[in-house]
Protein backbone atom coordinates (compact mmCIF):
# COMPACT_ATOMS: atom_id res chain seq x y z
CA UNK A 1 0.00 0.00 0.00
CA UNK A 2 1.33 3.31 -1.00
CA UNK A 3 1.59 5.87 1.37
CA UNK A 4 -0.32 9.08 -0.28
CA UNK A 5 0.64 12.81 0.45
CA UNK A 6 -1.17 15.76 0.14
CA UNK A 7 0.52 19.21 -0.33
CA UNK A 8 -1.38 22.69 -0.56
CA UNK A 9 -0.06 25.93 -1.96
CA UNK A 10 -2.65 28.11 0.09
CA UNK A 11 -1.62 31.62 -1.73
CA UNK A 12 -1.90 29.78 -4.69
CA UNK A 13 -4.86 28.11 -4.35
CA UNK A 14 -6.60 31.54 -2.53
CA UNK A 15 -5.14 34.01 -4.90
CA UNK A 16 -6.91 32.41 -8.17
CA UNK A 17 -9.84 32.14 -6.40
CA UNK A 18 -10.14 35.33 -5.36
CA UNK A 19 -8.70 37.18 -8.12
CA UNK A 20 -9.23 35.16 -10.96
CA UNK A 21 -12.63 33.49 -10.48
CA UNK A 22 -14.53 35.51 -7.91
CA UNK A 23 -13.00 38.95 -8.56
CA UNK A 24 -13.34 39.78 -4.41
CA UNK A 25 -12.34 38.05 -1.50
CA UNK A 26 -13.75 34.66 -0.94
CA UNK A 27 -16.93 34.80 1.33
CA UNK A 28 -17.27 32.29 4.09
CA UNK A 29 -19.59 29.95 2.04
CA UNK A 30 -17.40 30.56 -1.05
CA UNK A 31 -14.29 28.77 0.26
CA UNK A 32 -13.13 25.22 -0.35
CA UNK A 33 -14.23 22.54 2.33
CA UNK A 34 -10.55 21.46 3.01
CA UNK A 35 -11.76 17.69 4.66
CA UNK A 36 -13.02 17.41 1.48
CA UNK A 37 -9.49 17.70 -0.53
CA UNK A 38 -8.11 15.53 1.69
CA UNK A 39 -9.85 12.89 1.54
CA UNK A 40 -10.32 12.71 -1.82
CA UNK A 41 -8.29 10.31 -3.38
CA UNK A 42 -7.39 10.07 -7.18
CA UNK A 43 -6.53 6.64 -8.00
CA UNK A 44 -9.75 4.77 -5.50
CA UNK A 45 -12.63 3.49 -7.70
CA UNK A 46 -14.57 5.07 -4.45
CA UNK A 47 -15.04 8.19 -3.68
CA UNK A 48 -18.18 8.30 -1.30
CA UNK A 49 -16.18 9.13 1.79
CA UNK A 50 -14.95 12.37 0.30
CA UNK A 51 -18.41 13.74 -0.84
CA UNK A 52 -20.41 12.23 2.84
CA UNK A 53 -17.70 13.56 5.13
CA UNK A 54 -18.87 16.74 7.12
CA UNK A 55 -17.45 20.15 5.79
CA UNK A 56 -15.77 21.14 8.83
CA UNK A 57 -13.80 24.42 7.29
CA UNK A 58 -14.76 26.87 5.28
CA UNK A 59 -15.03 29.30 8.08
CA UNK A 60 -14.51 28.60 11.98
CA UNK A 61 -17.67 30.33 12.72
CA UNK A 62 -19.62 29.00 10.12
CA UNK A 63 -22.04 25.58 10.76
CA UNK A 64 -22.88 23.47 8.08
CA UNK A 65 -24.53 19.80 7.78
CA UNK A 66 -23.57 16.84 6.21
CA UNK A 67 -25.97 16.76 3.51
CA UNK A 68 -25.06 15.66 0.27
CA UNK A 69 -27.82 17.59 -1.39
CA UNK A 70 -26.01 20.95 -0.90
CA UNK A 71 -23.12 19.38 -2.64
CA UNK A 72 -23.07 21.76 -6.24
CA UNK A 73 -23.86 19.05 -9.39
CA UNK A 74 -20.42 18.72 -11.14
CA UNK A 75 -20.14 20.60 -14.62
CA UNK A 76 -18.87 17.81 -17.18
CA UNK A 77 -15.29 19.20 -18.24
CA UNK A 78 -13.14 17.68 -21.11
CA UNK A 79 -10.18 15.16 -19.58
CA UNK A 80 -11.63 15.15 -16.38
CA UNK A 81 -13.76 12.64 -14.18
CA UNK A 82 -16.40 12.68 -11.21
CA UNK A 83 -16.14 12.50 -7.91
CA UNK A 84 -19.95 11.61 -7.63
CA UNK A 85 -19.29 8.41 -9.94
CA UNK A 86 -18.80 4.70 -9.14
CA UNK A 87 -20.21 4.71 -5.40
CA UNK A 88 -21.72 2.04 -5.48
CA UNK A 89 -20.67 -0.65 -3.01
CA UNK A 90 -18.90 -3.64 -5.47
CA UNK A 91 -17.69 -5.55 -1.85
CA UNK A 92 -19.92 -8.49 -0.90
CA UNK A 93 -22.34 -7.36 1.74
CA UNK A 94 -22.14 -11.07 2.90
CA UNK A 95 -18.30 -10.69 4.19
CA UNK A 96 -16.19 -8.58 6.38
CA UNK A 97 -13.40 -9.28 4.59
CA UNK A 98 -11.51 -6.06 2.61
CA UNK A 99 -8.94 -6.71 -0.21
CA UNK A 100 -5.31 -5.20 0.79
CA UNK A 101 -4.87 -3.46 -2.48
CA UNK A 102 -8.46 -1.65 -2.45
CA UNK A 103 -7.60 -0.11 0.95
CA UNK A 104 -6.46 3.33 0.56
CA UNK A 105 -3.65 4.31 3.30
CA UNK A 106 -4.24 7.39 5.31
CA UNK A 107 -3.13 10.37 4.06
CA UNK A 108 -0.70 12.78 5.20
CA UNK A 109 -2.13 16.42 4.24
CA UNK A 110 0.80 19.30 4.32
CA UNK A 111 -0.93 23.01 4.29
CA UNK A 112 1.67 25.30 3.69
CA UNK A 113 0.97 28.87 4.17
CA UNK A 114 3.07 31.98 4.57
CA UNK A 115 3.62 33.22 8.06
CA UNK A 116 6.02 36.20 7.78
CA UNK A 117 2.72 38.34 8.08
CA UNK A 118 -0.44 37.93 10.84
CA UNK A 119 -2.03 34.58 10.47
CA UNK A 120 -5.21 33.43 11.17
CA UNK A 121 -4.69 31.27 13.80
CA UNK A 122 -8.10 30.31 14.30
CA UNK A 123 -7.72 28.80 10.42
CA UNK A 124 -4.88 26.94 11.02
CA UNK A 125 -6.51 25.35 14.45
CA UNK A 126 -9.63 24.45 11.99
CA UNK A 127 -6.89 23.03 9.52
CA UNK A 128 -5.46 20.86 12.70
CA UNK A 129 -8.90 19.56 13.64
CA UNK A 130 -9.66 18.01 10.85
CA UNK A 131 -6.66 16.26 9.99
CA UNK A 132 -4.11 18.66 7.94
CA UNK A 133 -0.45 19.17 9.38
CA UNK A 134 -0.01 23.23 8.42
CA UNK A 135 3.27 24.01 8.08
CA UNK A 136 4.20 27.92 8.43
CA UNK A 137 6.97 29.39 7.13
CA UNK A 138 8.71 32.61 7.70
CA UNK A 139 11.57 34.71 6.11
CA UNK A 140 12.85 37.90 6.80
CA UNK A 141 13.17 38.51 2.55
CA UNK A 142 9.88 39.25 1.27
CA UNK A 143 10.87 38.70 -1.81
CA UNK A 144 11.54 34.78 -1.59
CA UNK A 145 8.73 32.66 -2.33
CA UNK A 146 9.18 31.10 0.61
CA UNK A 147 5.90 28.50 0.17
CA UNK A 148 7.08 27.55 -3.05
CA UNK A 149 10.55 27.06 -1.56
CA UNK A 150 8.54 24.66 1.48
CA UNK A 151 7.01 22.75 -1.45
CA UNK A 152 9.97 22.18 -4.00
CA UNK A 153 12.02 21.13 -1.18
CA UNK A 154 9.32 18.84 0.14
CA UNK A 155 8.64 17.28 -3.27
CA UNK A 156 12.41 16.80 -3.72
CA UNK A 157 12.62 14.97 -0.45
CA UNK A 158 9.42 12.55 -1.29
CA UNK A 159 11.09 11.44 -4.80
CA UNK A 160 14.15 10.77 -2.60
CA UNK A 161 13.59 9.29 0.11
CA UNK A 162 9.97 7.98 -0.10
CA UNK A 163 9.75 5.25 -3.18
CA UNK A 164 6.44 4.73 -4.53
CA UNK A 165 4.64 7.12 -2.80
CA UNK A 166 2.00 9.08 -4.23
CA UNK A 167 1.34 12.82 -4.19
CA UNK A 168 -0.80 14.80 -4.86
CA UNK A 169 -0.34 19.00 -5.20
CA UNK A 170 -2.92 21.87 -5.14
CA UNK A 171 -1.58 24.26 -7.19
CA UNK A 172 -1.46 26.10 -10.76
CA UNK A 173 2.20 26.98 -9.94
CA UNK A 174 4.80 26.49 -13.03
CA UNK A 175 7.62 26.21 -10.28
CA UNK A 176 7.12 22.57 -9.49
CA UNK A 177 7.51 21.64 -13.16
CA UNK A 178 10.90 20.15 -12.57
CA UNK A 179 10.34 18.12 -9.15
CA UNK A 180 6.65 16.84 -10.86
CA UNK A 181 8.94 16.14 -14.13
CA UNK A 182 11.04 14.19 -11.49
CA UNK A 183 8.25 12.46 -9.35
CA UNK A 184 7.07 10.95 -12.34
CA UNK A 185 10.36 9.80 -14.19
CA UNK A 186 11.23 8.23 -10.95
CA UNK A 187 7.66 6.28 -11.21
CA UNK A 188 5.45 8.20 -8.48
CA UNK A 189 1.81 8.54 -9.11
CA UNK A 190 1.24 12.10 -9.16
CA UNK A 191 -2.19 14.27 -9.67
CA UNK A 192 -3.19 17.91 -9.42
CA UNK A 193 -5.78 19.68 -8.04
CA UNK A 194 -6.27 23.39 -9.45
CA UNK A 195 -8.87 25.18 -11.56
CA UNK A 196 -8.51 23.17 -14.68
CA UNK A 197 -8.57 26.08 -16.73
CA UNK A 198 -5.77 28.76 -14.98
CA UNK A 199 -3.35 25.58 -14.65
CA UNK A 200 0.03 26.37 -16.08
CA UNK A 201 0.30 24.91 -19.98
CA UNK A 202 3.85 23.58 -19.13
CA UNK A 203 1.92 21.50 -16.02
CA UNK A 204 -1.09 20.55 -18.16
CA UNK A 205 1.34 19.45 -21.12
CA UNK A 206 2.02 16.49 -18.40
CA UNK A 207 -1.34 14.66 -18.34
CA UNK A 208 0.47 12.76 -21.42
CA UNK A 209 2.72 11.78 -19.26
CA UNK A 210 0.96 10.29 -16.19
CA UNK A 211 0.11 13.26 -14.15
CA UNK A 212 -3.35 13.16 -13.21
CA UNK A 213 -5.35 16.63 -13.37
CA UNK A 214 -8.45 17.26 -10.90
CA UNK A 215 -10.64 19.99 -10.94
CA UNK A 216 -11.52 21.03 -7.24
CA UNK A 217 -14.75 22.13 -7.87
CA UNK A 218 -16.13 19.81 -10.80
CA UNK A 219 -14.30 16.66 -9.48
CA UNK A 220 -13.42 17.28 -5.47
CA UNK A 221 -16.59 18.93 -5.21
CA UNK A 222 -15.03 21.17 -2.49
CA UNK A 223 -17.46 24.34 -2.80
CA UNK A 224 -20.77 24.26 -1.18
CA UNK A 225 -21.88 26.67 -3.91
CA UNK A 226 -21.31 26.58 -7.87
CA UNK A 227 -18.65 29.05 -8.67
CA UNK A 228 -18.98 31.38 -11.93
CA UNK A 229 -16.61 30.21 -14.25
CA UNK A 230 -16.21 29.52 -18.06
CA UNK A 231 -14.75 26.59 -19.07
CA UNK A 232 -15.02 24.64 -22.40
CA UNK A 233 -17.31 21.88 -22.06
CA UNK A 234 -17.39 18.79 -24.32
CA UNK A 235 -20.16 18.60 -26.70
CA UNK A 236 -21.21 15.65 -25.67
CA UNK A 237 -21.49 16.29 -22.23
CA UNK A 238 -23.56 19.83 -22.71
CA UNK A 239 -26.33 20.07 -20.88
CA UNK A 240 -28.44 23.27 -21.91
CA UNK A 241 -30.69 22.64 -18.84
CA UNK A 242 -27.43 24.48 -17.02
CA UNK A 243 -27.62 27.50 -19.09
CA UNK A 244 -31.49 27.94 -19.36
Amino acid sequence: MNSIYFLIDGENIDATLGVNILKHFPRADERPRWDRVLRFHPWSNDQCSALMTCPALADVAEDSDCSSERQPKPVPHPGTFSASSNHSDSTDSSTNETDPESETPDPNGLFFLNASQRTAMTFVQALLAIGWTPVLLTSDNPELKIVDMGIQRTLEAIAKDRPGADVVLASHDVDYLPQIENLLDSGHRVAIICFREYLATSLADLEERGLEIIDLEYDVQAFNVPLSRVSPIEIGDFDPYQFI
